[in-house]
């Protein structure tokens, strides 16, 4: 295997004359041999890391598979749009960047999982409640999933944003509305309506929210490292799931046993729409959780669509 190396370089390296080239036009020319202490950039550490701290569907679950169906069957039928960067999540602190300090070792990033850690613990979170289905006007439009989540998230969120602001090299961006999930959208231009209609039309019939209606149970919060990004519309992220926390199940006041599945179904929905969360998870003010992020601002331009039928 050395004597080919050899020989190769050594012929690629010697200079091609006039006389050996006539036919093709060359006059002479030399490439670089070799460089076989040449860096590769795998050897490279990397200089930052991004995380991503999530409310999603517990995997296994009935949703979580009805999620995932719902966004193989969109990307064939209708093409593919951002929501398929990801899984379908609720986002509690947007992306976080950390940049590695000369000395850190990425003790920074170990401090975040480690307070993300503490604080779950600090604060009593039930599931987001099912509302219904959206179509949103502005900045494009899009389909999401309406829900209500109770203050304890904005709460961890603005407590977790406290303690890690003041370490070294710790980026947070803006933290979206809580108040839904994003099943379809684009960045730079909108969603045709004839295609929302279809992707409503799907999302009815393909997500099973059932059980999360009627019992609340099946949902985490999830701590990621993203590893890939995604750069291309409909490819999926690569991320690396460091912890994650199920949650409680809520005491929640289901419609009688005896009516008809689908009839319990709409009733608690319903119920959902009018009242919100229980009273007992909406206790501290709207004020303690608007100075971080509001999650019962609803924009002008939305559209309740439909209840769940």
């Amino acid at each position: 295997m050395t004597t080919t190396k050899t020989t190769l370089t050594t012929s690629i390296s010697t200079p091609v004359r006039r006389s050996d080239t006539e036919h093709i036009g060359f006059t002479e020319f030399q490439l670089d041999p070799l460089d076989a202490n040449h860096t590769s950039p795998l050897d490279k550490v990397e200089s930052c890391r991004t995380f991503t701290f999530c409310l999603e569907p517990v995997s296994g679950t009935l949703l979580e598979h009805s999620l995932k169906r719902f966004q193989d069957v969109s990307y064939v039928n209708c093409g593919p749009n951002r929501a398929h960067d990801a899984s379908l999540h609720i986002s509690i602190l947007g992306k976080i960047q950390i940049t590695r300090g000369q000395q850190s070792h990425w003790r920074t990033a170990d401090r975040l999982r480690q307070v993300i850690h503490q604080q779950v613990q600090l604060f009593n979170m039930t599931p987001p409640l099912f509302v219904g289905y959206q179509t949103v006007s502005k900045p494009t439009r899009a389909l999401a999933m309406q829900v209500h989540v109770d203050a304890e998230y904005a709460k961890l969120a603005r407590s977790i944003h406290r303690l890690m602001t003041p370490e070294q090299g710790v980026k947070f961006q803006n933290i979206p509305p809580m108040n839904r999930i994003y099943l379809a959208y684009d960045i730079l231009k909108s969603i045709p309506s004839t295609t929302l209609s279809q992707l409503l039309g799907l999302a009815k019939q393909t997500i099973d929210i059932n059980d999360w209606v009627l019992h609340g149970h099946g949902w985490q919060l999830s701590l990621y490292e993203v590893i890939l990004e995604s750069r291309v519309k409909g490819v999926k992220q690569q991320t690396v799931l460091l912890d994650s926390w199920e949650l409680n199940k809520p005491e929640m006041n289901t419609p009688s046993p005896w009516l008809p599945k689908s009839l319990r179904v709409k009733l608690a929905v319903f119920s959902a729409r009018c009242f919100g969360p229980p009273q007992s998870s909406i206790s501290s003010s709207t004020q303690n959780s608007s100075s971080f992020v509001d999650n019962n601002n609803k924009d002008k331009n939305e559209q309740d669509v439909s209840i769940h039928s």
